[in-house]
Protein backbone atom coordinates (compact mmCIF):
# COMPACT_ATOMS: atom_id res chain seq x y z
CA UNK A 1 0.00 0.00 0.00
CA UNK A 2 1.39 3.40 -0.94
CA UNK A 3 1.03 6.54 1.18
CA UNK A 4 -1.60 7.80 -1.26
CA UNK A 5 -3.69 4.62 -0.92
CA UNK A 6 -4.04 4.97 2.86
CA UNK A 7 -6.40 7.92 2.53
CA UNK A 8 -8.12 7.12 -0.76
CA UNK A 9 -11.91 7.15 -0.55
CA UNK A 10 -14.39 5.38 -2.81
CA UNK A 11 -16.23 8.68 -3.09
CA UNK A 12 -15.93 12.22 -1.82
CA UNK A 13 -17.94 12.74 1.39
CA UNK A 14 -20.99 14.85 0.62
CA UNK A 15 -21.96 15.75 4.17
CA UNK A 16 -20.52 15.89 7.66
CA UNK A 17 -21.73 12.41 8.64
CA UNK A 18 -20.09 10.84 5.56
CA UNK A 19 -16.89 12.78 6.30
CA UNK A 20 -16.90 11.57 9.91
CA UNK A 21 -17.42 7.95 8.78
CA UNK A 22 -14.45 8.28 6.40
CA UNK A 23 -12.30 9.79 9.15
CA UNK A 24 -13.28 7.05 11.60
CA UNK A 25 -12.15 4.51 9.01
CA UNK A 26 -8.72 6.16 8.82
CA UNK A 27 -8.43 6.47 12.61
CA UNK A 28 -9.08 2.72 13.04
CA UNK A 29 -10.43 2.97 16.58
CA UNK A 30 -8.26 5.82 17.80
CA UNK A 31 -10.33 8.51 19.56
CA UNK A 32 -11.36 11.34 17.21
CA UNK A 33 -11.15 14.00 19.94
CA UNK A 34 -7.62 13.04 21.00
CA UNK A 35 -6.24 12.67 17.46
CA UNK A 36 -7.89 15.49 15.52
CA UNK A 37 -9.18 18.09 17.99
CA UNK A 38 -6.55 20.60 19.13
CA UNK A 39 -6.75 23.36 21.71
CA UNK A 40 -5.65 26.96 21.75
CA UNK A 41 -3.47 28.25 24.58
CA UNK A 42 -6.71 29.58 26.09
CA UNK A 43 -8.33 26.14 26.09
CA UNK A 44 -10.71 26.57 23.13
CA UNK A 45 -11.22 23.47 20.99
CA UNK A 46 -10.16 23.69 17.35
CA UNK A 47 -12.15 21.17 15.36
CA UNK A 48 -10.69 19.58 12.21
CA UNK A 49 -13.83 20.46 10.23
CA UNK A 50 -16.38 23.21 10.55
CA UNK A 51 -19.61 22.38 8.74
CA UNK A 52 -21.69 25.20 7.23
CA UNK A 53 -24.11 25.11 10.18
CA UNK A 54 -21.25 26.21 12.45
CA UNK A 55 -19.80 28.79 10.10
CA UNK A 56 -22.83 30.80 9.02
CA UNK A 57 -21.68 34.32 8.19
CA UNK A 58 -22.66 37.14 10.51
CA UNK A 59 -23.06 39.60 7.65
CA UNK A 60 -25.09 38.95 4.49
CA UNK A 61 -23.10 37.22 1.78
CA UNK A 62 -23.45 37.73 -1.95
CA UNK A 63 -24.68 34.28 -3.13
CA UNK A 64 -22.85 34.76 -6.45
CA UNK A 65 -19.51 34.85 -4.63
CA UNK A 66 -20.04 31.78 -2.45
CA UNK A 67 -18.55 28.46 -3.52
CA UNK A 68 -20.16 25.29 -2.30
CA UNK A 69 -18.52 22.06 -1.25
CA UNK A 70 -15.63 21.35 1.07
CA UNK A 71 -13.12 24.02 1.98
CA UNK A 72 -10.28 22.32 3.82
CA UNK A 73 -7.11 24.20 4.65
CA UNK A 74 -3.92 23.31 6.42
CA UNK A 75 -0.67 25.22 6.15
CA UNK A 76 2.46 23.20 5.51
CA UNK A 77 5.87 24.65 4.86
CA UNK A 78 8.59 22.41 3.49
CA UNK A 79 11.64 22.71 1.29
CA UNK A 80 10.47 20.03 -1.15
CA UNK A 81 7.22 18.41 -2.31
CA UNK A 82 8.22 15.06 -0.79
CA UNK A 83 8.86 16.62 2.64
CA UNK A 84 5.53 18.44 2.39
CA UNK A 85 3.75 15.18 1.50
CA UNK A 86 5.35 13.47 4.49
CA UNK A 87 4.18 16.29 6.79
CA UNK A 88 0.63 16.21 5.40
CA UNK A 89 0.36 12.43 5.79
CA UNK A 90 1.74 12.67 9.33
CA UNK A 91 -0.91 15.27 10.18
CA UNK A 92 -3.64 13.08 8.70
CA UNK A 93 -2.49 10.09 10.74
CA UNK A 94 -1.72 11.88 14.00
CA UNK A 95 -3.88 15.00 13.96
CA UNK A 96 -1.40 17.79 13.29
Amino acid sequence: MTNDDRFRLDRVPSNEDDWRDAVDGVLKGRPFEKVLVNQTAGGLDIQPLYAPAFTEPILPVDPHRVSYGWDIRQRHEATSPSLCQTAVLDDLEHGG
